[in-house]
Formats: C-alpha cells, structure tokens, sequence
C-alpha cells in the first residue's frame, strides 16, 4: 500500500495518468478479490463433492473384495468338513508313518473333482490347492502345470501361514514356486492350516491362487478421473494390487506413513514429489486390507477450468472497459488543468493579462474564477510594487540629503565643546560630549542589533545628562557581568525603560531615588531588569499598562495625558521584541504603591557576529 501511495506521489507522473491508475485499481481489484471468492469457494464446493464420491468409491472396491474373499474362505473351510474322503486323504498322506507314499491317480483325480467345483465359472482363481503335511499336492489345475509334491520351499508365506493357527491368511503378490509356468506371473491368495475340528489335528494346508483379474473387475468400472492411482495393501504396505499407476510413478514404499491415511478410514491432503494429491483410504474390518486411491487435485477441480476461463474473459472485458473509461474520464478531467498550467506559465513570464473561461460551477470552474482573481491581484500589486519603487528611489535621495544635517550638528557641537575647554567650563565640555555620543547612537541606523556594551555604554551617558539635571536626587546602579558584553541585544532597548523610571518614578519624588539596572544569563537567556525605587503603581494601574502592552497600535487609554507618550514607548519596544524574537518573549511589568515599578526583558542569547 505505501509503494502504491508513492507511487501515485510521484512527481514524473500526470494527474491524467494518475486518475487512469486510480480508476482502474478500483475496478480491478474488487472485481479480481469477487472473482478469486467464487472461485475458490466454487473449487471447494467440487473439491468436497469429487472428494466424497471417491470416499463412496474406494469403499465400495473394498466391500467388493470382501464380498469375494469372504465367500472363498466359508466355501473352503465347509469343504472338509463335510466331505470325510477329503479329511481321509490328507491324514492319510499327511501321517509321518506314510511319508514315503504318495497319492495314485486315481486319488488325485477324485481330489480335483472335489475342488474343481469351487473353482467353475470363476476365471479369477488360479488354482485351489490341498497340501498335506508330507508335502503332497492336491489341486484343480492340470498335473502337467503343478508340481506334485512341495515342502515350502523358502517362500516366506508357507512360514506365515503355518504360524497362523488356522486363521485365513491373505498373501500379497508372489510368484509360487510350485507352478510349472513358463512366463511366471504374481498371484494373490488365501491359505491358512486346515484343522480337525474334533481332534484339533493340523491336517495341511489349503491355498487358493487368485489371478490380478479379481481386483481389476472390480475396479476396471472407474474412471482414472473417479479413482486416480489405486493401491490395494495389506497392513504391512505388501502390494496386492495396483492400477492407474503410470502417471504417478510411485511404489508403495513412497506413500506417506502418517496414522492419518495407514490405519484409518477417509481423505487427506498429502504431496508425492512435490504434486499435490487428495489421498483415499478405505481398511477392511474383514480382511483387514486397505484400497488407497491417489487422485490429483488438479483433476478434482477440472470442473472448475471453464468456469476460471470465463471469469478470466469477462475479468478482462471489464478490465478494458473500465481502462477505457477512466482514459476518458482523465483526459476531461485533466484538459482545463493542462490549460491552467499553460496560462500559469504565461503568468510566470511576466504575462499578468492571462484569463481562463469559468463558466461551469463545478471545481473547475471556481478553480478557473480563483486564477483569474489571482492574475488581477497580481496585476494590481505590481503597479504597487512600482509605484513604491518609484516612491523609495525619491525617500533614499532625501535621505542622502538628510545626512549633512547630522553632520552638521555633529560639527556644531564639537565648536561649542572646544569654547567652553577655553573657558575651563569643564562640566559643561563632558555634558556636550554625553550629548555627541546620543546623538551619534541614536543616529546610526546600520544595525538593529548591537553588543550589549556597547547599549550599557549609551544608557551611561544617557543616565550622565539625567544626573547633570536631577543633581544628587538621582543615583544610578548597574549590575552586570562583563562576560555578558558580546550578547546583542536590540539598539535602544533599556533607554525607555530609565526614562520612565525617571520621569514617573523618580521625578516627583522630593528625596528622589536609585534605577537599577541589571544583566544576567542563565546560558540559554538573557534576563535584562531595569527597577526603581520610586512612588510605583496602583494594581488598577498596573493592569491597565499591562492590557495597553498587548493592545494594536491606538493611542492609550486611561493613563493620564503625561503618560500617553512613555505608554506608547512601552508598547512599541514590547511589540518590537515579540516582532523579533516571537510572542514567548517580550516586557514583563511589576509595581507596587510605594515600591517602585520593575521591568524585565527576556531574550534568546545571541552572540556578536550571529
């Protein structure tokens, strides 16, 4: 979001093309989060269903096989039971005593007749097969493609099959090594230890082969699309069968062995090398196999994919329109401001005739009366400007012709001072020179600003006339500290302040009185007090002084006629400080009846040559 702010920030960009990017975001994105929505809730929707049917799916394969191993395992296991002849060969040739005999023909050819009706009209099963415990086969397939005598070989399953105790036992893929096959072929079967119910004797084994067929019935009804890659294991991950496993390449040994999807019923999200898949499991509470289909995510939310296009055409149709239309809209928008900036130039050259057409109430419009309403003030203020241009041209020659007057006095008063050295009229010499050095002071308009010794030098010879009028009615103390002396401070600062001291202070006064003058810093200050001890001020007084301080420029009420001018002196010099320093700084007043008035300045320090 801060990118995008910058962005539109930028300065190389256009309003016209700012207002298209605007225009086209507010389309764009609401447009693409509404699209995203929909589809994503419209995939899961799919997702769910396609992932419920393929639940229904690989829970009907699995009842399927079932279904088939159940009805082999109960034929099987009546078969012996209710056939004594069948009991009678396999414990004849089953008894150690008779390990060296072996069935005739006729005994195998009337143990195929029994089997061999198990086995009719059942393509999927190999062979059914009786081994004794002396190793003789007895079978419903040909002689000629059966051994007929084995003892287990090293076959892993014969092993299995004899710890069993007589549960049926469910045997993945392996190529038996008593068929006489010239291509062998892996089978799945049934086996488990056939025993005498009454004696408990372990009679043999029976074994029945089944071919791949019996789970490719099952399955071959559904799609790749239905079912995707199918697996049908034992507990063990053993293979019994598998389907549709091409395009996955993947054994069983790779599927994921989380309890999630090995021992439960259900559907999980897994990954197998980095495609994503929905895996199915379905586990037999019979013979405890389980189906496990690996579907593709991407094909169970194929559904989805003319929906995505459409979405995408008309996303994109609106995109256009809507970029079309802000295009539009820019370029209305943004053609009188190109305008305005256009006359705003001519302007900027010194073409102060420049006017735009407002005729609309819009914002343009009043944009458009605004800059005609500027041009004409502009226009105004530089015949202004020149006119007073014209006026201080003439002031500044009058000034130059000014300056012999102060020349002149300067020279004047120099004659009078040399008269009255002649005349030993001393007093009088210093009194002039005290005179000269106000005159030259207050004259000298080069700096505003000026040392503070050099505005304490002033006031002494300020104070020198003063006493040379007052007599000893009138004393002076200063306080200051001569390291403060480089501070500037405004010229004719302290110089109102002692003659009001003196002359509404002191003046009436038949004993007279002290000003004292202070100077102090606190390094990031200068506090400049000037107090008296003389007759002071009423509170009434004091407010009104203080109200006239903060007052505009007007002539000052309620102070009594001789106090006009010194109020309109305080005021000046408390509104000359706020102009120079800010409204934090300024005169402060205090009086009392009968103590004296003090005043004190603040100013931020400033150094000589700052």
């Amino acid at each position: 979001m801060n990118t995008l702010f910058s962005a539109l920030r930028h300065r190389y960009l256009t309003l016209s093309s700012k207002i298209l990017i605007i225009f086209v975001l507010l389309i764009s994105v609401p447009l693409s989060v509404q699209g995203i929505v929909t589809f994503l809730e419209f995939s899961g929707t799919i997702e769910r269903r396609t992932t419920d049917y393929a639940v229904q799916i690989v829970g009907q394969i699995n009842a399927s096989i079932d279904k088939i191993f159940t009805e082999e395992k109960q034929k099987l296991s009546l078969l012996p039971l209710y056939n004594p002849e069948i009991v009678r060969l396999l414990k004849r040739y089953g008894d150690p005593a008779n390990a060296g005999i072996h069935p005739t023909s006729q005994e195998r050819s009337q143990m195929f007749h029994y089997l061999a009706g198990s086995s009719i009209f059942r393509p999927e099963i190999r062979g059914i097969h009786f081994i004794t415990n002396n190793g003789d086969i007895f079978t419903d397939m040909d002689p000629y493609l059966i051994k007929s005598h084995y003892s287990g070989g090293n076959q892993v399953w014969y092993r299995h099959v004899a710890e069993a105790n007589g549960e049926w036992l469910e045997i993945p893929q392996h190529y038996p090594d008593y068929l006489l096959e010239t291509t062998p072929k892996p089978y799945v079967s049934l086996a488990k230890v056939i025993i005498e119910p009454g004696s408990m004797e372990k009679l043999g084994i029976v074994k029945v082969d089944f071919r791949l067929d019996v789970f490719s019935q099952v399955a071959e009804g559904f799609k790749y699309d239905e079912i995707g890659s199918l697996f049908i294991l034992n507990a063990d991950n053993e293979l019994f069968y598998q389907q549709n496993t091409e395009k996955l390449r993947a054994t069983p040994e790779d599927l994921p062995q989380e309890p999630a999807w090995t021992t439960g019923n259900g559907a999980a999200k897994t990954k197998l090398g980095g495609t994503p898949y929905l895996i199915v499991t379905n586990v037999s509470s019979k013979t405890g196999l389980k189906v496990v289909s690996l579907i593709p995510r991407r094909i169970l939310i194929q559904e989805t994919l003319p929906l995505r296009k459409l979405s995408l055409w008309i996303g994109g149709a609106c995109l256009l329109a809507a970029t079309l239309s802000a295009f539009v809209l820019s370029k209305h928008i943004g053609r009188p401001l190109i305008e305005l900036r256009n006359k705003m130039k001519r302007v900027q050259q010194g073409d102060f005739m420049q006017r735009l057409p407002a005729t609309s109430r819009d914002e343009f419009g009043q944009l458009a009366r605004g800059f005609n309403r500027m041009s004409t003030e502009i226009e105004r203020l530089m015949g202004e400007v020149y006119e007073i241009g014209s006026r201080e041209r003439d002031a500044e020659i009058a000034a130059l012709l000014s300056q012999m007057n102060p020349h002149f006095m300067y020279n004047s008063l120099e004659s009078i001072n040399m008269k009255a050295i002649q005349q030993q009229q001393y007093d009088i010499s210093d009194m002039i020179s005290a005179l000269g050095s106000l005159l030259h002071y207050t004259i000298d308009v080069r700096s505003k600003l000026v040392p503070l010794h050099m505005e304490l030098a002033f006031i002494e010879s300020y104070i020198y006339i003063q006493q040379l009028r007052f007599g000893p009615r009138l004393s002076s103390i200063l306080n200051t500290d001569p390291s403060l002396g480089h501070l500037r401070v405004p010229k004719l600062l302290l110089q109102p302040l002692i003659e009001n001291a003196i002359n509404h202070g002191i003046e009436d006064l038949p004993q007279g009185g002290t000003v004292w003058i202070d100077a102090d810093s606190d390094n990031r200050h200068l506090r400049l007090t000037v107090r008296d001890n003389g007759r002071g001020m009423s509170k009434s007084s004091l407010e009104r002084l203080r109200a006239l301080l903060e007052e505009p420029e007007r002539h000052p009420v309620g102070l009594g006629e001789d106090n006009k001018r010194n109020g309109v002196a305080l005021r000046n010099l408390n509104r000359r400080l706020k102009l120079l320093y800010g409204q934090a700084y300024g005169l402060h007043v205090e009086s009392e009846p009968g103590n004296g008035a003090c005043f004190s300045i603040l100013l931020p320090l400033r150094e000589e040559g700052n």
